[in-house]
């Protein structure tokens, strides 16, 4: 049984370089390059691509280096994972600022439709009273400011 396996290996192994199909580079009447396993018919000229048999070894790493790239390789999805988590709080707060500032200026929007008169406050502290023109363009502007942080 043991040597069955053995020729069998040793036949497999043989017949592998033999199993590498041939591939064929070729260009058609309109210009166009094409690849095959087969080989076109005997008015065209084809040329074979041979690929390497070998696949070219690796330097091996020496377990320092290893470790080194391995540590290296963690710095960096740390720093990506923190610079996330810093993304992530900063669009949080603007958020949160956004969603306060909304509701800041549809409060005060709707005290000034309900108020019959609107004032504001002078140095010494008396009331300056807003004319329609000035109620109508603080009414604007607080429409604007909804627009822009209720969204």
């Amino acid at each position: 049984m043991k040597k069955r396996l053995f020729y069998f290996s040793l036949l497999l192994m043989v017949s592998l370089p033999m199993a590498q199909a041939e591939i064929y580079k070729w260009v058609d009447d309109n210009g166009q390059v094409h690849y095959s396993e087969k080989a076109p018919d005997k008015k065209r000229s084809a040329k074979e691509i041979r690929l390497p048999k070998h696949v070219p070894q690796v330097a091996p790493v020496s377990p320092a280096q290893r470790k080194q790239q391995r540590d290296n390789l963690l710095r960096a999805f740390e720093e990506e994972r923190s610079l996330r988590k810093e993304a992530r709080t900063k669009k949080e707060q603007n958020e949160a600022r956004n969603r306060q500032n909304c509701i800041r200026a549809r409060d005060r929007l709707r005290n000034y439709e309900r108020a019959s008169v609107l004032y504001d406050l002078n140095e010494k502290g008396e009331r300056v009273y807003l004319s329609d023109a000035q109620r109508n363009g603080a009414v604007a502007k607080l429409k604007s400011q909804i627009n822009k942080w209720c969204k």
